[in-house]
């Protein structure tokens, strides 16, 4: 008796599970696929110049990427050492740099513009740039992009 009763439980939970779960609720992969020349130098570098870079990345994944849900990561490698607090701020390595496009299926393209405060000094920035999920996963491998500002 107590097995039928617990294979009755057992049976009706299974069924408002099925029922109550979204059409579109299953796991999808993330990925992303871009290279150093995705990522597009849209100004000057120059000391005491503001630029703007583009970063063009691949959806390699399954997932749709949403506006809103993904971003870029940027972290400052190696900088002039007489530089390195404020090549952070430069850089902008604390903020999400959302992506400008709406959706992005598999196999489309998402665009990134980021504009960056003028560099204090000039010489070689090395950045490293990471697609991230809302929830701060990396989706892909980084990819670094070596700028001389002169």
């Amino acid at each position: 008796m107590k097995k039928i009763f617990f294979s009755a439980v057992c049976i009706i939970l299974l069924t408002a599970a099925r029922t109550s779960a979204p059409e579109d609720c299953f796991y999808c992969k993330w990925d992303s696929e871009f290279g150093d020349n995705d990522i597009l130098i849209r100004s000057r570098l120059e000391e005491r110049v503001s630029s703007e870079i583009q970063v063009v990345i691949e959806n390699s994944g399954d997932c749709v990427w949403k506006k809103n849900e993904v971003y870029i990561k940027i972290k400052v490698v190696i900088c002039p050492a007489r530089t390195t607090s404020e090549a952070n701020n430069t850089f902008k390595v604390n903020q999400k740099h959302y992506m400008e496009t709406d959706n992005v299926e598999k196999g489309e393209d998402a665009s990134f513009r980021i504009k960056f405060n003028a560099v204090p000094t000039g010489g070689q920035y090395n950045l490293e740039f990471t697609l991230m999920t809302k929830s701060g996963s990396p989706i892909g491998k980084p990819v670094r992009k070596y700028l001389l500002y002169k």
